[in-house]
């Protein structure tokens, strides 16, 4: 249980700092965004590995979060790897990438479902392998993942 909560709030602490230092139009300054790397900081923090399924990197609202992330990452010592899929259109070929990415080696994935239904029998792979699933964008259709015995760890419902 504590690696799943240490997974867990690396890969939450990724992707707030991600989407708080993405947007322009912020002006929010209450989230501190680290100078330096954990390992810089004298800090012994594990290097997880977490997986970012965005759409489309076609789409430059995906390419700005893929590239915060990347940065939030470096800063927290932590490692994420982008993967994405030809084009919005393309919600089998997410669900083939988000199942590949369930049978590789990560600590925890995060995702941006191009509907709210097409990664939930991903999502109730992954927590079969007790793997930590944050979804970013938009909330899963809850029917479904009642059905599928499926849950989230926590939604990043982002405004645009």
């Amino acid at each position: 249980m504590k690696k799943f909560l240490a997974v867990f709030v690396s890969a939450l602490l990724v992707f707030a700092l991600a989407a708080c230092g993405s947007t322009p139009a912020s002006s929010d300054t209450s989230v501190a965004n680290p100078s330096t790397s954990a390992s810089a900081r004298g800090e012994d923090m594990p290097n997880y590995k977490i997986g970012y399924l965005v759409k489309t990197m076609g789409n430059s609202v995906w390419q700005t979060y893929a590239e915060a992330a990347q940065q939030a990452a470096a800063d927290l010592g932590v490692t994420v790897e982008v993967r994405d899929v030809a084009t919005e259109g393309d919600y089998l070929e997410q669900y083939n990438v988000a199942l590949t990415m369930v049978n590789q080696d990560f600590d925890a994935i995060v995702a941006a479902s191009i509907t709210n239904s097409n990664l939930i029998a991903a999502i109730a792979e992954a927590n079969e392998k007790d793997i930590p699933w944050i979804v970013v964008g938009e909330y899963q259709d809850e029917t479904i993942l009642e059905q599928k015995n499926a849950y989230v760890a926590a939604n990043c419902v982002m405004n645009y």
